[in-house]
């Protein structure tokens, strides 16, 4: 008897263990296919969170040299001049940062030991540079765009992640939203050629946010999901609609509890099933 008590709740262990180990955590957002951006002219901002806790900031400029009907030799320097103009961009977070860092009482996450500056990456049809923070404490003593609040739970701990959008912020000493800051550095690009005109009045790029993830099960507002080659899920705003804020929440199983409670249930089940059989035993030979 006691034999089948232990095989029945261990079978109960393990049917425990099986349905936590694969119960879903939340659900994925619209399905949005195998690419972020159906339009090949867009600015899109970027913030990746890393496994290692790292935190990275990134812009990127999509550009549609097709439609530009640009000479050979107009297209060579158009790319060169969109690679300083980005460049000039990279400079004014690298001193935005800097002036942050000094005039702070509190010291912490210089920009020295805290902060990995990227160089200007060039595709074959957009541009590319990343800020990487330490942490995302880090990326938040700089940037007041991102609010995150986790609440530690016994079995379930949730994480509640709120950014505004990075290109409705005015910059006081230009005097203007980062969507026009980018706008008029991407316009000095195409100054003196032959297309200036026609871009400064025609191009019209989609402004998007991307926030990149290990995890898959957030619960957003986002308006598509992707994964890319590397296995990160891309959460998209800005495809086909404007967006002022961003909402994500995620809740994740806090494994220890679970598993200790996967082991402890079932044992105690099967002790108390042991005394109640041993009692049963001895009033039957008491009779």
């Amino acid at each position: 008897m006691i034999k089948k008590v232990f095989k029945g709740t261990f079978f109960v262990a393990v049917i425990f263990l099986f349905v936590f180990l694969f119960m879903p955590m939340g659900k994925l957002s619209v399905s949005y296919g195998d690419e972020a951006n159906n339009s090949d002219n867009y600015i899109a901002e970027l913030r990746q969170s890393y496994v290692d806790g790292k935190f990275e900031k990134g812009l990127e400029v999509g550009i549609d040299y097709n439609s530009l009907h640009l000479e050979s030799e107009e297209l060579s320097l158009f790319k060169t001049n969109l690679s300083s103009a980005l460049k000039e961009i990279l400079n004014y977070e690298k001193n935005y940062i800097t002036q942050i860092y000094n005039e702070s009482e509190d010291k912490k996450y210089s920009p020295i030991e805290d902060i990995v500056f990227g160089e200007i990456e060039q595709g074959e049809d957009y541009f590319y540079f990343g800020i990487t923070f330490s942490s995302i404490e880090a990326y938040k003593y700089y940037y007041s765009d991102l609010i995150s609040e986790i609440n530690d739970g016994f079995l379930i701990t949730s994480l509640k992640v709120k950014m505004v959008s990075p290109f409705n912020i005015v910059v006081d000493e230009l005097n203007t939203t980062k969507s026009n800051f980018y706008l008029k550095k991407i316009y000095s690009a195409c100054k003196g050629l032959s297309i200036e005109d026609s871009i400064k009045t025609n191009y019209k790029p989609k402004f998007m946010f991307d926030f990149v993830s290990g995890r898959s099960n957030y619960w957003s507002d986002c308006e598509g999901l992707y994964v890319d080659n590397a296995g990160y899920y891309h959460y998209i705003w800005g495809t086909s609609k404007e967006f002022t804020e961003m909402n994500l929440h995620l809740n994740y199983a806090n494994k220890g509890w679970w598993y200790l409670l996967g082991l402890t249930i079932p044992l105690a089940c099967m002790g108390v099933s042991i005394v109640i059989i041993l009692l049963n035993d001895k009033n039957k030979k008491r009779k």
